[in-house]
């Protein structure tokens, strides 16, 4: 081929080897335009290819953040649960409490009645305590009682 080229080279040209080299440059002229198109296309190749790999490390981050958020979401439903649970616990123990507080009321209004009426017993009873006593007063005075005494024996 080489041979072939340098033969061409040297011969004398005719009308139909001009056009044959017109052809020749042309086709040159196209190959250096596919050569461009092949570096260009090349270079966007690369581009795309570099794209491709930051898609890839962000698809990998989203999943990994993804598989997190699903975790976390998991945990914050078993909490809430576990929060309703708890909740339902406290207002049957509020109900509970609420009961027992008006028991407590409703038995201290009746400790404060019978107090109330305890008190006024004791004072009935200190009342006639006292008139008891003034009965049973002796109505001779001690210093008397003993003089007495001596003279009956």
């Amino acid at each position: 081929m080489y041979q072939e080229c340098q033969e061409l080279k040297v011969k004398i040209l005719d009308q139909s080897n001009q056009e044959i080299l017109l052809e020749i440059k042309h086709s040159l002229d196209e190959m250096k335009e596919l050569r461009q198109t092949i570096n260009n296309l090349g270079m966007e190749h690369s581009k795309v290819t570099k794209s491709i790999i930051q898609l890839e490390t962000s698809y990998s981050s989203l999943q990994t953040e993804h598989f997190t958020v699903t975790e976390n979401l998991k945990d914050l439903q078993t909490s809430h649960g576990n929060l309703q649970i708890s909740h339902s616990k406290l207002q049957t123990s509020y109900s509970i409490l609420q009961t027992d507080h008006s028991t407590v009321t409703d038995k201290l209004k009746d400790l404060q009645t019978s107090t109330s009426s305890l008190q006024t017993s004791h004072s009935t009873l200190q009342t006639e305590h006292l008139n008891v006593m003034e009965s049973l007063k002796d109505p001779i005075p001690w210093n008397i009682r003993g003089i007495l005494y001596l003279i009956s024996y």
